[in-house]
């Protein structure tokens, strides 16, 4: 049963995979040393046996904001990638801010859900490999099947749980300043002044996506650095040096690879299922609610804007060196 660390990591996991697969993108990197970065990470993450890991170390109670960085830092230099200790810093700031962000949005705890599997189908996209997909399809699983089995009450202790983490965070976040969602301390826009603002109209409908995607899609925003006085990218400056060192060493990449293939190929066979079996019913209803939040169907692109915006324009503005 996934308890409430591991819908923490792994959202701030998933977060982190976007991050990282801009900044492999904004720095040119290698695709084949890009390819192993994302692969390794991804398997650090979704391996069953981080899952029991922290559901075993941790219970119940919701784990300290140094115990995550520890684990993901562990994640995100398992592989060829290398991080200075400032760049981990901005690299937490920005994960916790944004899923603070995305929990703010909720309307319900049942949200939590949606934007798990959100995230999930977005670091499945990155880079699309059979064996990734099997340990996404069984994350899914994972916390589809936990989520049914909570009463109303573990759902809203959950959620209460996920607040309390991240409620000392008050990072201002270039991203979302720019869009005029967040305010000069911190604080988020609230629902009912930002729901005029067309990002946030599309965004509350598609919850847990990658945002640095998106972002492109919609028209700049007025110079709120003139108009406030806040460097716009004071934490995305630093990320620029995110990957501090990428050294194709294979043994390097060893911890993130060595420990899956058993446990792969032990689903794959079990992975049949009479139609009639309780687990086949589990996935239809699991392939239901997939449906309902638009991840099995091609995706509706956001409006596009007149307006000079594009996904270098946002590159650019990472790798500003102001």
């Amino acid at each position: 049963m996934a308890k409430v660390n591991s819908w923490l990591l792994i959202n701030l996991g998933c977060e982190m995979l976007y991050i990282i697969e801009q900044r492999l993108i904004a720095q040119n990197i290698d695709k084949e040393k890009s390819a192993q970065v994302l692969r390794d990470v991804t398997n650090a993450l979704l391996s069953p046996n981080f899952f029991s890991y922290i559901s075993t170390t941790f219970g119940n109670e919701i784990m300290s904001l140094q115990q995550a960085r520890i684990l993901l830092t562990d994640i995100a230099c398992c592989s060829l990638m290398r991080l200075d200790v400032h760049s981990l810093d901005k690299l937490l700031d920005l994960m916790v801010m944004i899923f603070k962000w995305q929990i703010f949005l909720m309307n319900s705890p049942d949200d939590l859900l949606s934007i798990t599997l959100r995230h999930l189908h977005g670091i499945g996209k990155i880079m699309p490999e059979k064996a990734k997909m099997l340990l996404i399809d069984q994350a899914n699983q994972y916390f589809f099947s936990s989520w049914a089995e909570f009463t109303d009450e573990i759902k809203y202790s959950i959620v209460r749980k996920l607040n309390r983490f991240l409620a000392p965070h008050s990072i201002r976040i270039s991203l979302l300043i720019r869009m005029k969602l967040q305010l000069k301390d911190g604080s988020f826009v609230d629902k009912l002044s930002a729901s005029t603002h067309d990002f946030f109209r599309y965004y509350t409908q598609n919850n847990g996506e990658n945002i640095y995607e998106k972002v492109h899609h919609f028209p700049q925003c007025q110079n709120i650095e003139k108009k406030e006085g806040i460097k716009m990218t004071q934490e995305i400056d630093c990320l620029r040096n995110l990957i501090f060192e990428v050294d194709l060493n294979e043994e390097s990449s060893t911890f993130a690879t060595a420990n899956f293939k058993n446990n792969i190929d032990d689903e794959k066979k079990n992975s049949q299922q009479d139609e009639n079996t309780p687990a086949e019913q589990q996935k239809k209803t699991l392939d239901e609610l997939k449906k309902k939040c638009k991840l099995d169907i091609e995706e509706e692109a956001p409006p596009v804007y007149e307006f000079e915006d594009n996904f270098k324009e946002l590159l650019n503005m990472l790798d500003n060196n102001n």
